[in-house]
């Protein structure tokens, strides 16, 4: 079993990557790739769930395969509701969970007691790592939420912050579902340990430059502008992405075929951790199965995988086979290639690296839903030192790997790129040779 970050983690995730956004383009004027620490890339990964539920596979007789399937996927951290329940095998399951590993971050609602706050981590012990505000609090119709929000938040801030016990939890700030919204309740740093964003691409690539009016955060829809908006909430807070995925359901707006899903998912996690995002929690892991239910599990609503669930398991388990460092190693790297060729570089332990490679473009029409034809690039990886016992692999789309094909030793690789992601594995070995980045 991984061992778990320390609870400053998320924080010095945000510190090591935030120089990361400068690798997401490599056809920009400097293409150095700055190198994170792969286990605290998979540490930056999350995943909604909803155990609770009791009509569904999280809770009916299909349980087990859900916890079991949710425990291979190899991710520690998962997201549910600060739920006050008579229903005892919520707790249970949080329990079971927790004593195998997983930390769970707990949405609050504005009605939730200083009691309930201050007492829930004796009926799920050590299981709580955050608390976050309220859940798209903005979609309620009373005229007075914002004060309620504002009100609440700062309870649960003080609550958790003023009682020894809770120590080590943290408290995230509430969800916005609009651009509206995030300025009528303004900064609330004094209030949060970390920012939150709900981020979704409405069927578009993670990539996307955005599909609404452009304005002082940017253009809407797109990553950059998804941060912005929740600086204004949470200023220099480390951020939080709580909610970001794709609807599979034909009958959805904005839905993507699960292939497609199977290609996006892995990429929302690099582009994030590019752009310096803290944690990103995917959502979420099962699909109800309701008439109003949008498809976005990783597992459909018998708790069958659908391939994103094996390209986010199968990327998890490549990170974690190169080990862990304590911090990123002195590689020197350049990426040459396109301006749409994006990519990542992640350390392990003994001089073991993985390079992340993909085009960001669009796999599929958001109008139409009609797959894309897309051709591959040419793409160059140059090094300070030789890279030794490589092997390349490209997730086909099931989610699956393509059987990895071994590369010689050199300092530098010629790759071909496409939309699914490739993973470079290779041992770093001393040389003398020159990289010009």
């Amino acid at each position: 079993m991984r061992p778990l970050m320390p609870a400053l983690a998320i924080a010095a995730a945000a510190v090591l990557v935030g120089a990361g956004a400068r690798a997401a383009n490599v056809g920009q004027a400097s293409n150095r790739l700055p190198v994170g620490s792969a286990a605290a890339f998979v540490d930056s990964i999350g995943i909604q769930v909803h155990l609770h539920n009791t009509g569904t596979a999280y809770a009916n007789e299909r349980y087990p395969i859900v916890r079991d399937r949710l425990l291979a996927l190899g991710l520690r951290h998962v997201r549910d509701g600060l739920i006050d329940t008579t229903w005892k095998p919520y707790y249970a399951h949080i329990e079971e969970l927790a004593e195998r590993g997983m930390r769970f971050d707990l949405v609050t609602a504005v009605d939730a007691s200083q009691d309930l706050i201050q007492t829930y981590p004796t009926r799920v012990p050590g299981a709580i790592e955050s608390y976050e505000g309220p859940n798209e609090a903005d979609q309620n119709a009373a005229a007075s939420w914002p004060a309620a929000v504002v009100a609440f938040q700062r309870r649960l801030y003080a609550s958790v912050h003023a009682d020894p016990a809770l120590r080590g939890i943290r408290v995230i700030a509430p969800s916005f579902t609009s651009e509206a919204a995030a300025l009528t309740i303004g900064d609330l740093s004094a209030m949060v340990d970390c920012g939150n964003a709900h981020i979704y691409f409405a069927g578009r690539n993670p990539g996307t430059a955005g599909w609404g009016d452009s304005g002082r955060f940017g253009t809407y829809g797109s990553l950059g502008y998804n941060v912005a908006l929740a600086r204004v909430v949470a200023s220099q807070k480390p951020l939080i992405v709580t909610e970001s995925g794709y609807a599979t359901a034909v009958r959805t707006t904005d839905a993507v075929s699960p292939v497609i899903a199977a290609r996006y998912l892995p990429r929302v996690l690099l582009e994030n951790w590019n752009a310096g995002i803290a944690r990103t929690y995917l959502y979420e892991l099962v699909d109800a199965g309701t008439k109003d239910d949008g498809g976005f599990g990783l597992l459909d609503e018998t708790g069958e995988p659908k391939p994103a669930y094996h390209a986010i398991k199968n990327f998890v388990a490549a990170l974690d086979a190169i080990g862990s460092s304590t911090r990123p190693a002195d590689l020197r790297c350049a990426l040459h290639g396109s301006p749409d060729v994006h990519a990542t570089l992640l350390a392990g332990s003994r001089g073991r690296f993985v390079l992340a490679v993909w085009r960001e473009v669009p796999g599929s029409s958001p109008a139409t839903r009609i797959p894309l034809a897309i051709a591959t690039q040419p793409a160059t990886l140059t090094c300070d030192r030789v890279l030794a016992d490589g092997s390349m692999q490209t997730f086909a789309d099931d989610g699956e790997f393509v059987p990895s094909r071994p590369l010689a030793a050199a300092n530098s690789l010629g790759l071909t790129v496409s939309d699914r992601v490739t993973l470079v594995s290779f041992r770093a070995t001393s040389s003398e040779a020159d990289c010009r980045c």
